[in-house]
């Protein structure tokens, strides 16, 4: 890690960005293959609280739905 250490931080924030963006991908296209409501959900899963009940009330959820958010 030394050599990633000595780069000044503008590099280093370039390639955590490429790294963030590359695992987003990978992580996206695996829920993908499950179908993109499952993808859907998964993002939804970082999203505020008021954004799940947002989803729940969009796709009409009640508490014993396998999507449901309890928020």
């Amino acid at each position: 890690m030394e050599f990633l250490e000595g780069l000044n931080q503008m590099v280093q924030d370039a390639i955590d960005e490429d790294i963030k963006d590359h695992l987003i991908e990978q992580w996206a296209d695996e829920l993908m293959n499950e179908g993109s409501d499952v993808l859907e959900r998964e993002i939804i899963c970082f999203a505020s609280p008021e954004i799940q009940k947002q989803y729940n009330e969009f796709y009409k959820l009640e508490a014993d739905d396998d999507f449901f958010f309890n928020v």
